[in-house]
C-alpha cells in the first residue's frame, strides 16, 4: 500500500493515540510517545522510499506560530500554529501535492479528514491500516537486515601475507 507513493501525511496525535490503545507504542508522557513514533517513521521513510510528513496538533498552544524539523532526508515533523489543526494543514498539505501530480498518501482514522483527501486526489489508509503495513515492513527489514551469513568468512590481515613475512611475525611471536 505504501510503496509507490511518493509522499505519506500522518496525522501524528491520531496515529499515536490509536497505537497506544492497541499497545504497539508504550505509554509515557507525550513527548516521549512522540519521539517513539518519530523514530519508528525516520527508519520506515527510509525502507519505503517515501517523503514522510507526521503532522502534529499544537493548535491549542497560545501565542504558538508552529514548526517544523528536518530529522532526516525523507522525514519532516511539523507542528501546527495557533488556531490550526493537524486536519486543516494535512488537507492543505495534500491539496498542494496532488496538485503537482505527487502521489500522496494520508494516515489518519479521521473519516472527515479521509473523505475530504480522498475528494483532493490523495489516498487514504487508517492508523489501523497503517499499523499492519509498519509491523510488515519491520519484519521485512528484520529478515534482510539482521540476518547474518552463516558461513562468515573472514579476511585477516595475516592471511594476505607473503609467506615470509608470516614466518617473521611468527618468530617474533615466539620469542616474547
Amino acid at each position: 500500500m505504501l510503496r509507490g507513493h511518493e509522499y505519506l501525511l500522518v496525522d501524528g496525535y491520531n496515529v499515536s493515540n490509536q497505537w497506544l490503545e492497541v499497545g504497539f507504542l508504550q505509554p509515557g508522557e507525550l513527548e516521549f510517545v512522540r519521539q517513539q513514533l518519530i523514530t519508528l517513521l525516520s527508519s520506515l521513510a527510509g525502507f519505503w522510499d517515501v517523503q514522510c510528513l507526521l503532522v502534529f496538533d499544537a493548535h491549542l498552544v497560545k501565542e504558538n506560530l508552529g514548526s517544523s524539523e528536518q530529522i532526516d532526508p525523507q522525514l519532516c515533523v511539523i507542528f501546527t500554529p495557533e488556531n490550526q489543526t493537524a486536519d486543516s494543514v494535512i488537507e492543505r498539505l495534500a491539496v498542494s501535492l496532488a496538485a503537482t501530480q505527487k502521489s500522496v498518501l494520508v494516515c489518519t482514522s479521521d473519516k472527515a479528514e479521509q473523505n475530504t483527501v480522498l475528494t483532493q486526489g490523495a489516498s487514504r489508509i487508517s492508523a489501523r491500516e497503517f499499523l499492519l503495513e509498519v509491523k510488515q515492513a519491520k519484519q521485512e527489514m528484520n529478515n534482510n537486515y539482521s540476518r547474518h551469513p552463516a558461513t562468515l568468512q573472514r579476511s585477516w590481515l595475516e592471511d594476505n601475507l607473503p609467506a615470509d613475512v608470516k614466518a617473521a611475525l611468527n618468530d617474533m611471536r615466539k620469542k616474547k
